[in-house]
């Protein structure tokens, strides 16, 4: 009897196994998952969400920084967000800076190879630099992931994971690998819509005038 059960066990856990292996699918079919992505946060706007960025400073992620901090979505150019001592808004068109503890601002134009502009990229659906290379979704699974690449392999970014959820589409994770190999992992909640009037007051730019202005634009 315990011979029979010892089987049944084996024959069991091999069908779940084989249950939740991951399916390879076309990576023409990722492209249609994050338009649809991407559509539900441009429908939410104004909106925020929560996230975790954790960056590695050597390929064998013993050296690494995490931070966590909140984003912003105000429309299809602008979002914003919130460390515990900075405050970053971008307007469309520059990039503001303000360090609370001294009460700094700084203008300037965004890094294109910044995560702040990779996430803003990824929520927003600014994908004309980007192709699919890779989808899966493990059956019984909560996620399907997509694999990325820039249209220029010699670019910035390396390589590109997301994760997204099934029943939302709403986007779980991101991690990039940069030009030397070297990992970033970002992490999001769910976004929760503002009112339209606390947007207004969250990026307005002109209270930051105030105090001391390191104008970098051209």
């Amino acid at each position: 009897m315990m011979i029979k059960n010892h089987h049944l066990l084996l024959v069991l856990t091999l069908f779940l196994g084989i249950g939740l292996v991951s399916r390879p699918l076309p990576a023409q079919a990722g492209q249609p998952l994050l338009d649809r992505m991407s559509a539900h946060y441009q429908t939410l706007a104004p909106c925020v969400l929560s996230f975790e960025i954790v960056q590695y400073y050597d390929r064998n992620a013993t050296d690494y920084q995490s931070s966590l901090g909140s984003f912003y979505i105000a429309g299809p150019q602008k979002f914003r967000v919130d460390f515990i001592d900075q405050e970053l808004i971008y307007d469309g068109e520059w990039l503001w800076s303000y360090d609370r503890p001294n009460g700094q601002v700084i203008i300037e134009a965004l890094d294109p190879q910044s995560s702040l502009k990779f996430i803003f990229n990824m929520l927003l659906g600014n994908w004309e630099n980007f192709r699919v290379v890779s989808v899966e979704a493990p059956k019984g699974g909560e996620t399907t992931s997509l694999g990325l690449k820039t249209l220029d392999d010699n670019d910035y970014f390396n390589a590109i994971f997301l994760k997204i959820q099934r029943e939302s589409e709403l986007l779980q994770s991101a991690t990039y690998l940069d030009f030397n190999r070297l990992k970033t992992v970002i992490e999001f909640s769910d976004p929760k819509r503002i009112q339209p009037a606390v947007a207004a007051i969250l990026f307005d730019t002109q209270r930051l005038n105030a105090k001391e202005l390191i104008d970098l634009r051209p």
